[in-house]
């Protein structure tokens, strides 16, 4: 069911989709001449925002969950087609089901970082408030918190394919333990970190990294993480950060609104620490060996302003990096060199 929904997404374009609309996003003028007008204010900045963002943000999270919808019925369908049982495939929904965590112990979490980091995660959690990041806007958070999620709902998703297929409505919210079911988790954390960096999803990304790591009482893959975090770190410079992090919602479990509301607070300086803490030896890459080093490597050449290395490796790497799970990123470094470094004529014709 997993690799038949990841199938379909490709299928149905939804990637293509979103880069498209990310780009009229970065390129509408009235937008960013309407916020600039709000940075202007003295006072009502946040109120103005959420007035002209949170439509936005409802109408992008609302074709997120449609996307998944759809390719849950056609993955569906390539499930039967393949010959598997249909009503055991869509208990992968119990996997992903909504069991509200409130108080939680963040220190599992923390632990699986080095003591600088752990140490300023938890500096930074005795500022957390379990409240909306969307200020007196989400004052009726009740009525339109499902719609500011990516996903529909664990049962949800189990219910629209169940009643489609005439099977038992009764969602169970637990799975039966065996290999099997750790053979799906580690497919599920390696395709689901790729699919949610893709589509700019960086704090269900982190979560879930950590959340696999902690349930298998495994490492987290340092260069993976080092890598979300450098991208993370030039994101928040450029100012488009906000475009990859879920807002903080009191109506979603308290474990996951702490990382959410974690990814917010971070200054880019605060981020590129914890991405050199994790791999120390980023500003040392020679030759990249995956994605995450990759984009570690470009983003360091573009700060020291190495040209020729920089040149060299943009030119390289670009095809590879464009259809990689960093490609939207990619595009930000792309504007950044254009427009403010002016080096991306430099590349293509010197």
């Amino acid at each position: 069911m997993l690799l038949g929904h990841e199938i379909a997404h490709n299928i149905l374009e939804h990637s293509k989709t979103a880069l498209i609309k990310y780009a009229i996003d970065e390129t509408n003028k009235e937008l960013k001449k309407d916020i600039k007008s709000i940075e202007k204010l003295e006072y009502g900045k946040i109120t103005a925002l959420n007035n002209l963002l949170l439509p936005r943000i409802m109408e992008s999270k609302n074709e997120s969950r449609e996307h998944e919808t759809g390719a849950d019925s056609l993955g569906a369908v390539f499930v039967m087609n393949a010959g598997y049982n249909i009503e055991n495939a869509i208990q992968l929904f119990s996997l992903m089901s909504d069991s509200i965590v409130k108080n939680p112990d963040m220190n599992p979490f923390y632990n699986l970082f080095p003591t600088p980091v752990k140490d300023l995660f938890i500096s930074k959690s005795k500022q957390y408030s379990h409240t909306s990041s969307l200020a007196g806007i989400k004052a009726n958070i009740d009525s339109i918190a499902g719609y500011l999620r990516t996903h529909p709902y664990g049962p949800v998703r189990y219910l629209t394919l169940a009643k489609k297929y005439n099977l038992p409505k009764e969602f169970k919210s637990t799975f039966p333990a065996n290999s099997q079911l750790d053979l799906i988790h580690a497919n599920l954390n390696e395709i689901s970190f790729k699919y949610l960096t893709t589509n700019k999803q960086y704090s269900e990304a982190f979560f879930n990294m950590m959340r696999y790591a902690i349930s298998k009482s495994k490492s987290l893959d340092s260069v993976q993480v080092a890598g979300l975090f450098a991208n993370i770190s030039f994101l928040k410079e450029r100012r488009q950060f906000g475009a990859y992090v879920d807002l903080q919602d009191p109506e979603q479990d308290e474990d996951y609104d702490r990382i959410c509301a974690l990814l917010e607070s971070l200054t880019p300086d605060e981020s590129k620490f914890i991405s050199r803490t994790i791999y120390p030896k980023q500003t040392e890459i020679k030759n990249p060996k995956n994605t995450s080093e990759h984009m570690m490597l470009l983003l360091y050449l573009t700060k020291t302003e190495n040209k020729e290395s920089l040149k060299t490796h943009y030119l390289k790497h670009y095809e590879e990096l464009k259809k990689s799970n960093y490609s939207s990123v990619l595009s930000v470094l792309e504007d950044y060199l254009l427009n403010v470094k002016a080096l991306l004529k430099y590349f293509l014709f010197c």
